[in-house]
């Protein structure tokens, strides 16, 4: 916990820096870098997920005996149970980037409240 912390201060450090005139490209590039890289592990892991759950029900069809069906049912369950979670992460990850406007495309300024966004791309 005591890492994490210090990470997240070592990522803020920056905008401390410059309070005065507040531009928070920064931190909008590191969202967009995380959730590009969140994206990444997503397609990953659905490839893998996908691949796991088509080789369980080969293994269904092409078993003969009770036992070995039923092992590869139960490899069917996990591999649908682990296409929902990833692919609600995907959907979790979608929605995240959509509503702080980080979605990659397209980096926007997001001022806090009091400020108001210059021609620069600055806060003030």
């Amino acid at each position: 916990m005591k890492k994490i912390l210090i990470s997240g201060a070592a990522l803020l450090a920056p905008l401390a820096a410059f309070a005065q005139n507040f531009n928070n490209t920064y931190l909008i590039d590191v969202a967009d870098t995380g959730g590009q890289l969140a994206n990444y592990a997503v397609t990953i892991l659905s490839v893998l997920i996908v691949a796991y759950f088509i080789w369980s029900v080969i293994s269904y069809v092409i078993s003969g005996d009770d036992k070995a069906k039923e092992k590869a049912r139960t490899h069917i369950i996990y591999g649908i149970i682990g296409m929902a979670v990833v692919f609600s992460i995907w959907g979790i990850i979608n929605v995240l980037q959509n509503v702080t406007g980080t979605d990659g495309a397209t980096s926007g300024n997001i001022c806090p409240p009091g400020t108001t966004l210059q021609t620069d791309n600055t806060c003030q």
